[in-house]
């Protein structure tokens, strides 16, 4: 009895009519129009205009959606570091790792251990400033990281604290001194 009408609770909420045996090319047109239909957002704010018809999609359209990803790709590595997002900043500062330790001619468990620290010390926002980190946007790579030192005795990597704090106690007024003689009369 229930097994004449079937339909899933899923196509009933979405209002589909009941699956049927679909040939390979509508299949193949129905994921690229979903795949245009997941893009049209990045599109529209692009400022280009691309209608889709259902059955038939460009691949113009398709060449359109691959230039406007490209063009997001290259804006996300020309932004400061602050604002790169956290597997960007580890391939960076993995690649740095690797010319720190060819510059230095460390072993290649140094240049491991390195990572790992730089991984670490993503997690925990030690160098998730701007001052932290000397990066070049242009060049899209690590120049330098003033902080960053080699313990020679241990062989493990630290980052010091360059910043001199100055005493909140020093910025305070002086305080009053009373003397006796004042207060005796």
């Amino acid at each position: 009895m229930f097994q004449e009408n079937a339909t899933t609770i899923n196509e009933v909420i979405a209002g589909s009519p009941p699956k049927a045996d679909v040939p390979m090319e509508l299949a193949s047109q129905n994921k690229d129009t979903k795949m245009m239909s997941k893009y049209k957002n990045y599109i529209a704010a692009s400022g280009t205009s691309v209608n889709v018809p259902p059955s038939n999609p460009d691949s113009n359209s398709t060449e359109k959606i691959d230039e406007l990803l490209e063009k997001e790709k290259q804006n996300m590595n020309s932004e400061p570091w602050n604002k790169l997002d956290k597997r960007l900043k580890i391939q960076k500062l993995h690649a740095y790792a690797e010319k720190y330790g060819r510059d230095n001619s460390l072993p290649l468990k140094e240049v491991k251990a390195l990572k790992t620290f730089f991984s670490e010390c993503l997690t925990k926002d030690k160098l998730a400033k701007v001052k932290d980190v000397e990066y070049d946007r242009d060049a899209g790579a690590i120049t330098n990281i003033a902080t960053l030192c080699l313990n020679v005795g241990t062989r493990t990597f630290t980052l010091r604290n360059l910043e001199k704090k100055v005493s909140t106690l020093k910025m305070l007024t002086p305080k009053k001194s009373v003397s006796q003689n004042d207060t005796d009369i």
